[in-house]
């Protein structure tokens, strides 16, 4: 079992992730999803870095809009804390906006 240590001091194992670890392109390819009300938030864009530790801090996620989904809307940051899973295809969160 492979563990990881996030910002957060919670020591993860790789049963929170979907095959372990991903690449930065992986995971904003992800849907990012709301457990409290299952409304779709956007894309990770971003991710903010403790610079002592080199943990994620916090998700910077966008909706995409305009014309083909080329331009991004309201920008949210979401600790790390507040995620709940990470699957396959979506990211789940526990976040009100």
């Amino acid at each position: 079992m492979i563990t990881q240590i996030f910002s957060d001091g919670i020591t993860y194992s790789n049963t929170m992730f979907y095959g372990g670890f991903m690449t930065f392109d992986e995971f904003s390819k992800k849907e990012v999803i709301c457990v409290k009300d299952c409304r779709k938030l956007g894309h990770v864009v971003d991710l903010e870095f403790d610079e002592c530790n080199g943990c994620i801090r916090k998700l910077i996620i966008a909706e995409k809009c305009g014309i083909w989904g080329c331009f991004f809307g309201d920008e949210h940051e979401i600790p790390f804390c507040n995620i709940k899973q990470i699957g396959p295809d979506i990211i789940l969160v526990d976040f009100c906006c």
